[in-house]
């Protein structure tokens, strides 16, 4: 993105965006020197992803008892035991049945929605997801939406997500009702 949008986006009061310079080679020297300076936009805001959960068993190997296999805090988890280096779980739709000693997870990519866990939020408006997960990649706020519309910014694709406000902090609670108010272009 070009350096005008990045001052942009700063002087919004947007929070949870840095912007990291990238430089294009060109072979031939032309473009390089013709080109403005642009910038790469990078979501930092804290994940607050709701991870992946055993279901009806304990988060651990069915076969050395290594624990945890997903990690509750940032969402990282092991379908290969560390120690034993054995299958550890699957989706139901591809689980064996009784004789399958898989555990069943929920991954993120069975939801229809995303859901955000409120208490672990750092009420960034720029929220980094998951990474590789289509499902979960970066999440922003209303109000940043609203302000990327207003300044007709593309391309990108948004969808809605469920925000569990469930152990929200006070000023989490704040946060949450300021980011829903539109700011102006």
């Amino acid at each position: 993105m070009p350096q005008t949008f990045v001052e942009r986006i700063k002087q919004s009061g947007l929070t949870g965006a840095v912007f990291v310079p990238v430089s294009i080679k060109d072979p031939e020297g032309p473009l390089e020197k013709t080109l403005p300076p642009l910038f790469v936009f990078q979501f930092r805001g804290k994940s607050c992803l709701r991870p992946s959960q055993v279901q009806g068993a304990e988060n651990a190997c069915p076969f050395c008892g290594h624990k945890p296999l997903i990690c509750q805090s940032c969402g990282h988890g092991n379908s290969i035991c560390p120690a034993c280096e054995k299958s550890t779980w699957t989706i139901k739709e591809k689980h064996g049945g009784p004789a399958d000693q898989q555990l069943i997870v929920s991954p993120l990519s069975q939801r229809e929605i995303p859901v955000l866990e409120g208490s672990r939020w750092d009420g960034s408006d720029f929220v980094y997801g998951a990474g590789d997960d289509p499902m979960a990649t970066n999440f922003i706020s209303k109000r940043a939406l609203d302000w990327l519309l207003q300044v007709h910014a593309t391309p990108f694709c948004a969808r809605p997500v469920k925000f569990c406000i469930d152990g929200m902090s006070d000023q989490q609670q704040k946060q949450l009702a300021e980011i829903q108010k539109s700011i102006p272009s």
